[in-house]
């Protein structure tokens, strides 16, 4: 990095050196360098308006008059005096505003309060009889119209429903032949001849004959003769719910007390309107105080220099304007970076700088610029561990701030904005997927083609249920957790998260802010060193990922040829079980040996820092595993289809 010699009139370079030393590696002496231009005094008007206006309201209550309102004898008598009260106050006003502007006008933060607009008076108030229940505090109950009972509705008014234990139909099942209509009847028939066979044995000979009980019919009529029963209610009515059989229900208008009042008083709003001038030609002091200086803070700014003085106060009936003036220091200091000329303005005696002009993103151009036409020349199926891109990664993340772009990246979003994005509930995912719920989504956006297709192959998978449930549930595990995690933000609730349980890639989030709000470096940067970071993570993880899916393949193809050759005990399910057991268990290894090998490329503490990334990464080739399994078994199937047509002379397919 370059140096500058550090005094009193530079300490807003050494301020900016800091800055950047804290987001950007080490640079060569010829990267950067800063010197003071200009310092001066800001010019800043301030113009404070505040206007109030009156209006008389009145408003509705339940019950008698509370005891501090004045009570008056009709609405018409209200009117008069709330419009005798608001001339008063009208009045009255503008002396009390000029009042609040000698004791408080000096402070330009001071907001003029509704009450110091008008002197206190007492509230007036009309109280009357309840037009609803005319002051008997009640009222004839709307649901039984005042006669406590209402129509049934279990059985319509009729006082009988329909019997319980034949349906309606008269007829009951036969309890002693269960509605067959026939009995079992035993009978002992033997010749002589036969039980001298039999050594005098019995012999035992069934037959069905006609129940005695329901006479063959094989039901009985009911009990209820014409197959409906009483109702519990009494002769189809009830007591009505709403008054509890009374008749009367509590007048709610005016809370069962017989009475209503109106109350009336006068009401002041005061608005308050802020301009802010700026004695200065160039635009970004106009826009700095426009949009970026909070207004309570002008006054911190300009302490050293006077602070903000009123210098005039005008009213005009009920509006007052308070016109103040400060003084601002004003420092500039001109960088360049890489033979571009930048001014950085800073305001104030701490030196406030609002906008930096892209400073940290020039200096680190050339190492995103590098990462790019690095990722230019590799593939995913060609990057070794030994190649060019290793380094340039590691060089790129030696940078505070593309480290914190590469920490923040799940919560980067597709524009380079910064914003939370919601982590999926394991367990709603796997509860999603045991229901098919992106099948379910699919299939109602499909048009009607593809839904013809859909329930075709879903017929086809009948012939094996459980396997084919199984492995559509894992399919869909994949699809609902990145829906779960790319759910619109109407859709997800806000979320409360202290320090100390926020993940790495929130803090480095909360982190990233900062230098994109000061200017350091631009959306524009953040999405390409986000996108770039994520390209070489893929790129460097590919290679040591993708040669596994050809072994998982040919593995659960050879495992499936064995069981089912030499295997007879296993069911097909329990085949297909315990091959996708072995196919997660070996993945799982697989992945521990291609992270081991990419933490020694990029260092332990890059790579604690890239799990963000790393994780996005990874689930995206998880899909892999299934491709394999998938695949395999099918493999697996055709040749023992092969093997059996050249063996055995059987059908191919």
């Amino acid at each position: 990095m370059a140096t500058v010699s550090v005094g009193r009139s530079d300490a807003l370079t050494s301020k900016i050196l800091s800055e950047v030393a804290a987001l950007a590696r080490d640079q060569k002496p010829a990267a950067l360098s800063l010197r003071l231009v200009t310092q001066a005094s800001l010019p800043v008007a301030l113009t404070v308006q505040h206007t109030a206006t009156f209006a008389a309201v009145t408003a509705p209550g339940k019950g008698p008059l509370p005891q501090i309102v004045v009570a008056l004898s009709s609405m018409s008598e209200l009117q008069v005096q709330l419009d005798q009260r608001l001339e008063a106050v009208r009045h009255e006003a503008g002396d009390l505003i000029d009042k609040w502007v000698i004791e408080h006008g000096d402070a330009y933060r001071s907001v003029l309060p509704p009450e110091r607009c008008m002197l206190d008076r007492p509230v007036l108030g009309v109280q009357e009889v309840c037009g609803d229940c005319h002051g008997r505090k009640e009222l004839t109950c709307s649901g039984c119209g005042g006669r406590g009972r209402v129509t049934c509705g279990r059985c319509g008014g009729r006082g009988h429903v329909t019997c319980s234990s034949c349906g309606g139909s008269r007829q009951t099942r036969c309890l002693s032949c269960n509605g067959s209509g026939t009995h079992e009847v035993r009978d002992m028939d033997l010749s002589t001849t036969d039980r001298q066979n039999t050594m005098n044995q019995s012999m035992q000979m069934t037959r069905r004959v006609p129940c005695p009980g329901c006479g063959g019919r094989g039901s009985n009529p009911c009990s209820c003769f014409d197959g409906t029963q009483a109702c519990s209610c009494s002769a189809g009515q009830v007591t009505c719910g709403r008054c509890g059989g009374k008749g009367i229900v509590p007048c709610d208008t005016c809370a069962a007390t017989g009475a209503v009042h109106h109350t009336g008083r006068v009401q002041c709003t005061v608005n308050r309107g802020i301009r802010v001038e700026v004695g200065s030609g160039t635009a970004e002091d106009q826009q700095t105080f426009r949009d970026r200086v909070p207004f309570d803070q002008i006054g911190a700014m300009a302490s050293e220099t006077g602070g903000v003085r009123l210098q005039q106060r005008n009213r005009v009936g009920h509006q007052v304007t308070l016109d103040y003036s400060a003084s601002i220091p004003l420092e500039c200091a001109e960088s360049t970076v890489r033979g571009d000329i930048v001014s950085i303005r800073a305001y104030g005696p701490s030196r406030e700088i609002y906008d930096y002009h892209q400073l940290v993103a020039k200096l680190l151009e050339p190492d995103l610029a590098g990462l790019e036409k690095s990722l230019q020349g590799n593939s995913p199926f060609k990057t070794q561990p030994g190649s060019s891109l290793a380094p340039v990664t590691r060089k790129f993340l030696a940078s505070e701030l593309n480290a914190l772009i590469a920490e923040a990246a799940p919560q980067i979003a597709g524009d380079g904005a910064v914003t939370p994005q919601r982590s999926a509930s394991l367990a709603r995912v796997i509860g999603q997927s045991l229901l098919l719920a992106p099948l379910v989504r699919t299939f109602r956006r499909s048009g009607m083609v593809f839904k013809g297709l859909m329930i075709l192959v879903g017929l086809g998978l009948l012939s094996r249920p459980i396997p084919s449930y199984l492995l559509l549930a894992l399919i869909c595990s994949f699809y609902e957790w990145r829906y779960q995690r790319n759910l619109p933000p109407e859709a997800v609730a806000p979320r409360r998260v202290s320090n100390a349980s926020a993940s790495a890639s929130e803090r480095a989030a909360n982190a990233l802010q900062a230098p994109v709000a000061s200017g350091m470096v631009n959306a524009q940067y953040v999405q390409r060193a986000s996108a770039a970071i994520g390209k070489a993570v893929r790129r460097l993880y590919g290679p040591l990922i993708l040669p596994m899916a050809l072994w998982v393949t040919g593995g659960v193809t050879l495992l499936s040829v064995v069981a089912w050759q030499f295997v007879s005990s296993w069911t097909p399910v329990e085949e297909l079980l315990t091959l996708l057991g072995l196919t997660g268990i070996a993945w799982f290894l697989l992945e521990l040996r291609a992270l081991s090998s990419l933490k020694g490329m990029l260092g332990p503490n890059l790579y604690e820092r890239l799990k963000g990334q790393l994780g996005k990464t990874r689930n995206r080739y998880r899909v892999l595993p299934v491709a394999g399994f998938v695949v395999g078994v099918f493999l697996a199937n055709f040749i023992l289809r092969l093997i059996a047509h050249f063996r055995y002379g059987a059908a191919l397919f």
